[in-house]
């Protein structure tokens, strides 16, 4: 009954708690129009700066959301997967030894699998080709692609050992436990990446509107 109780009453904060959310946004929304009813006067003014404001560079700028063909390259879009994936397969894992569930390893197992196909993607079908670059730049994205290629064949080794010992070992603790050492691994190297890859976007200028890099099929 007390294994019954609980998830009972937490679904039930969950729907009182959502009630009230509803409630606060409604309030919020209401006062807000009033608000907005006096700023319409001021947008009149600001269209024409807008209009004059328009990124150069980009063949459709009265569009919201560009074009994939828009990008200068995909690379962005893909790494994701690994930044995101990677270290949280090895989050998943060490939750697997606490509680050494099946289930914890089957999603494990599917997330680092994901990661790793998204990190060969950005890393080779969308890699960035970069022209002749500035000195530290050059040596930020040296190192980057070093991280990156360590990412990958850790990820990749994870991917081998996690399915031994899932379907082979049946989670033999200290198989898992590499597993996990190998993913943490993967984790480190991923998230050093790319810290590299903002610094070569934010710090360095390289990629931004297309900024050193040279022309591919896809771009303009």
């Amino acid at each position: 009954m007390k294994s019954t109780a609980s998830p009972l009453l937490a679904f039930l904060m969950l729907l009182v708690s959502a009630a009230l959310y509803a409630h606060v946004g409604e309030k919020s929304e209401r006062s807000s129009e009033a608000v907005s009813s006096q700023q319409e006067s001021s947008t009149g003014h600001e269209q024409h700066h807008q209009d004059s404001s328009k990124t150069e560079g980009w063949d459709h700028p009265e569009n919201v959301t560009a074009d994939f063909a828009d990008f200068p390259n995909l690379h962005p879009l893909f790494v994701h997967f690994p930044v995101v994936l990677l270290p949280f397969a090895a989050l998943f894992q060490l939750l697997g030894l606490l509680y050494f569930k099946r289930e914890f390893s089957g999603v494990v197992l599917i997330m680092v699998t994901a990661g790793f196909i998204g990190g060969l993607v950005a890393a080779t079908f969308v890699h960035p080709h970069v022209g002749e670059l500035p000195a530290h730049a050059q040596q930020v994205y040296e190192r980057h692609d070093t991280l990156a290629t360590w990412t990958l064949w850790l990820s990749g080794g994870a991917i081998v050992l996690k399915a031994g010992s899932h379907f082979l070992l049946h989670r033999k603790r200290w198989a898992e436990g590499v597993v996990a050492l190998v993913l943490l691994g993967a984790a480190v190297t991923v998230s050093m990446a790319g810290h590299l890859g903002s610094q070569l976007a934010f710090i360095e200028g390289v990629g931004p509107q297309g900024q050193y890099l040279e022309s591919e099929g896809h771009a303009h």
